[in-house]
């Protein structure tokens, strides 16, 4: 950490949860989010709780897990879908085109 915890009354407050590790208030890291939605996408959201708490001795409920992992997967649809406006906006409509399918096969 940088700086001292104790300042000045006239300064802004320093939160190292906050600032440095990137821990909100009643939240996560980004890296125990990370952690915790690769379990829950490989394996059931209570899995993923009780995987999580034998790695690292903490314990999450499964909706913590379901939640993480939906967000994340939220999150992600919609990084892919503002690159894809992007490109559509850049090439044109008839370069970009939308291929609906039920599975995807990757080699």
């Amino acid at each position: 950490m940088t700086r001292p915890f104790f300042m000045a009354a006239r300064e802004e407050s320093y939160k190292p949860l906050i600032t440095e590790l990137r821990i909100t208030p009643n939240g996560r890291s980004e890296t125990v989010n990370r952690v915790l939605s690769d379990c829950g996408s490989e394996a059931s959201f209570e899995r993923a709780a009780t995987r999580f708490e034998e790695q690292y001795t903490y314990a999450l409920g499964s909706s913590a897990a379901s939640r993480v992992t939906h967000q994340l997967a939220q999150d992600a649809q919609d990084y892919v879908d503002t690159k894809f406006l992007d490109a559509r906006a850049h090439y044109g409509a008839t370069a970009c085109q939308v291929v609906e399918t039920e599975t995807m096969r990757i080699d």
